[in-house]
């Protein structure tokens, strides 16, 4: 009896092998396969989303409004406000959204983080409440890369967008969707509103003055806000690129004549334009009386930003 026993015992052995050599072989196969890491193993549509990235990424900032206390261990500093920008010259001009430098500068500073994690600090060169534009220039300093603002985007419905952002304060980030509706009226405030794309893609707290681009890495706007609510999903609203564009070229033009009359080179004066402030200068239209000066905070209870 105890003979048949291991008899049996070592048949069922016999008979498991086989199924154990399979698995062996396999698991060794498995084992050998390589993952492939290089781009060329993506699709067309997802190297061209890579390559958009990789260029323009480097052009991307993350900015911070930070305000000046006292405390009990001496001086410290307090984030009040974090948003994205978008480096768009040589001489370090910075363009976000307004609403993201708060209600005022004063006893704040803004700092600016470049992508490969460099601080510095920036003033503000102006901002037009009208359009929820800022411009903000850095320290003197070596730049990552300059985004060329005027190389625009159709549009066109439906089409792929990226924004690359600053979602949640979190550098770099890259969120994907499409073109959902062309430009239209958007009421902001009471009394006032902006002519807004939107889109479906990812727009959090944070990515305010983002980026938007296209699949060649065409400039299609800038993120402005989101429609938040518990029935909401992927309604992102962003500043149209020829807005942005045509406004950096008039702040653009508005230095070079302030720089020519400092030389002496000609008097030519542009008047500044209604609702807008310059270097720190408060406008004294009617637009702008009762109103925060450094930026503004959309306020319409749908709007998230």
């Amino acid at each position: 009896m105890v003979v048949a026993s291991r008899g049996r015992r070592r048949r069922g052995r016999w008979r498991r092998s086989p199924s154990i050599l399979w698995l062996s072989v396999l698991l060794g196969a498995l084992a050998t396969v390589e993952l492939p890491k290089s781009v060329e193993a993506l699709s067309s549509c997802d190297r061209a989303v890579v390559e958009v990235i990789r260029r323009t990424l480097p052009a991307v900032v993350s900015i911070s409004v930070e305000k000046r206390s006292r405390g009990f261990f001496g001086p410290a500093r307090k984030v009040e406000g974090i948003g994205t920008g978008l480096v768009v010259s040589e001489q370090g001009d910075v363009v976000t959204c307004a609403h993201v430098l708060g209600k005022s500068l004063a006893r704040r500073e803004l700092f600016v983080t470049f992508f490969d994690g460099r601080v510095r600090l920036a003033r503000l060169i102006a901002s037009d409440l009208a359009v929820d534009l800022a411009l903000l220039r850095v320290e003197r300093g070596p730049l990552p890369a300059v985004f060329r603002y005027r190389n625009l985007s159709e549009d066109r419905l439906g089409m792929s967008v990226l924004v690359l952002g600053c979602g949640m304060g979190y550098r770099n980030t890259v969120s994907r969707g499409i073109v959902s509706s062309y430009p239209r009226n958007v009421d902001i405030q009471e009394g006032e509103a902006l002519s807004l794309l939107q889109v479906d893609a990812a727009v959090n707290q944070g990515d305010s003055g983002a980026p938007v681009l296209d699949l060649e890495g065409k400039l299609v706007g800038l993120c402005f806000a989101k429609v938040a609510g518990l029935s909401v999903e992927g309604v992102g609203l962003v500043i149209p690129g020829p807005t942005v564009a045509r406004w950096l070229d008039r702040q653009f033009v508005g230095q070079e004549s302030r720089t020519r009359r400092s030389e002496g080179i000609d008097r030519f004066h542009r008047p500044e334009e209604r609702g807008s402030v310059r270097d720190g200068e408060k406008n004294g239209s009617q637009r702008n009386k009762g109103r925060p000066i450094n930026g503004r905070t959309p306020v319409h209870p749908k709007l998230s930003s």
